[in-house]
């Protein structure tokens, strides 16, 4: 085997490596996503509401990526935003790792009245 196909196949078996445990990673970080309570939350008028505990856990439970709460890991890191005079705490923040996230975090949001900001 010369060098160049050695360097090659070593590459692409690390990259496929990677892949693989970040994403069996993610699957396990999803299924220890716990939905303990019911979650505050303001819809997009300024109304209070709150969001069923059940239904929360299952936008949770539909989604690739990650939903994160307040109080959950992460949480701290995903609200901010580059503007630091801007300091929201969302009920909700969905991490999409793909299309079908998008689609039912927006579902979930209009459905509920929320709004929804893609950072």
């Amino acid at each position: 085997m010369d060098r160049r196909r050695f360097i090659r196949n070593s590459a692409a078996a690390a990259v496929s490596a990677s892949l693989y445990t970040s994403q069996a990673m993610a699957a396990a970080l999803q299924a220890l996503m716990q939905v303990t309570s019911d979650v505050n939350a303001v819809t997009g008028d300024g109304a209070q509401t709150v969001l069923e505990k059940a239904a929360v856990q299952e936008l949770s439970d539909s989604l690739r990526g990650n939903l994160l709460l307040t109080g959950t890991d992460g949480y701290d890191l995903a609200r901010r935003v580059l503007n630091r005079s801007i300091d929201k705490y969302p009920a909700l923040i969905v991490q999409p790792s793909g299309v079908a996230d998008i689609q039912n975090a927006v579902v979930f949001a209009r459905e509920r009245g929320l709004l929804v900001a893609v950072k």
